[in-house]
């Protein structure tokens, strides 16, 4: 069969998002070498998906929200036909009505435009009121994790829904890091930065609950621009500069080697559709701290979950990382090819 993958949904920086596109299309790529699969995405598609035997890439630009909407509402659709693709498939929830509503499958990662408005600019806000519209209209609905699907009911009552949880084994492409990290002098742990509802300022706060001897290395990845100009101000308004870097995005080597050799990952997230970074740290044996309002400890098993306030979330944090190599790596869950065979099998039911 032949399926055209819209990935516009994910642009280059989006992190999850473009993690969830490419490991869905190396899987599928993978477990199902017969099938045609067209992929019309961002620039980055071309150098991570065009070696794949039965992948064709087609670029559109998509780092901004109008040229994404353009490419999801109407390119995909005009592409569909061109190729004369079976199904259309969208790594988000926007599909383009131009392809035949049976045949349109919207995957919906998170409903955080609705929880927590706040937490989005104008723009984001009116582009995704699209996904109401573009879910219930679909031929399928696939949600990444219960939770989702649950609140895609409240929100998208009319969709036509099933759940496919994403795989939790995508490290195992990742190249080890080195091994002997020996005794360290401190402890390192990784947050996220890259979008308000992730927290940062909040794990910056923990820290300045910590005494100084017991306060850990932090690493936030992702925070750029103004964001991260707000978090180094804050970090020396606590007094704790001298223990926070910020590399903002990272290039993907630099990323695994981070999260390997951590002593705890962080997420203190206001709200997950899933949490990728989870599956990652426990695939190594690595502590996860998350917040009680995540919702992350409904998907995954052995988090140490805290309150949402400074004080509550350094005593977990300093409870994870002294728990460190306590937990045995495993792959805690479903995988890739299970993710691209559940989808696959939707699309062609469809």
């Amino acid at each position: 069969m032949k399926f055209l993958i819209d990935t516009l949904g994910a642009p280059s920086l989006s992190g999850g998002m473009r993690l969830y596109a490419e490991e869905l299309i190396n899987s599928w790529s993978e477990a199902f070498p017969h099938d045609e699969l067209v992929v019309v995405g961002g620039a980055w598609t071309r150098g991570a998906l065009q070696d794949l035997p039965n992948v064709r890439v087609v670029v559109w630009a998509n780092d901004s929200a109008p040229l994404r909407m353009v490419g999801q509402l109407v390119v995909s659709g005009v592409l569909f036909w061109a190729f004369r693709a079976n199904v259309l498939v969208s790594v988000s929830s926007i599909a383009s009505p131009l392809a035949p509503r049976a045949r349109r499958v919207c995957v919906v990662h998170d409903w955080r435009h609705m929880r927590n408005e706040r937490e989005f600019g104008a723009l984001q806000r009116a582009y995704r009121r699209l996904w109401t519209m573009s879910l219930n209209r679909a031929g399928a609905t696939v949600s990444i994790s219960a939770k989702t699907d649950a609140e895609t009911a409240e929100y998208a009552p009319r969709a036509h829904r099933f759940i496919v949880e994403n795989g939790r084994d995508h490290a195992r492409r990742w190249v080890p890091a080195l091994a002997g990290r020996g005794k360290a002098e401190f402890k390192r742990i990784v947050t996220f930065g890259h979008h308000l509802n992730k927290r940062p300022d909040l794990v910056i706060q923990a820290l300045a609950e910590m005494p100084p001897l017991a306060r850990p290395q932090l690493t936030v990845l992702g925070a750029r621009g103004a964001t991260k100009e707000t978090l180094e101000k804050l970090s020396r308004e606590l007094g704790v500069a001298t223990s926070c870097n910020f590399p903002g995005f990272v290039e993907s080597d630099e990323y695994n080697s981070l999260i390997q050799t951590a002593d705890a990952v962080v997420l203190a997230s206001s709200d997950e559709g899933f949490g990728l970074p989870v599956a990652e740290a426990q695939y190594f044996g690595i502590p996860v701290v998350s917040t009680s309002d995540s919702g992350l400890d409904e998907i995954h098993a052995g988090l140490f979950v805290s309150e949402p306030d400074p004080a509550n979330l350094a005593v977990a944090i300093q409870l994870a990382v002294q728990s460190r190599g306590a937990t045995p790596a495993a792959v805690v869950g479903g995988t890739w090819a299970e993710t691209a065979s559940g989808i696959r099998r939707i699309a062609v039911r469809a």
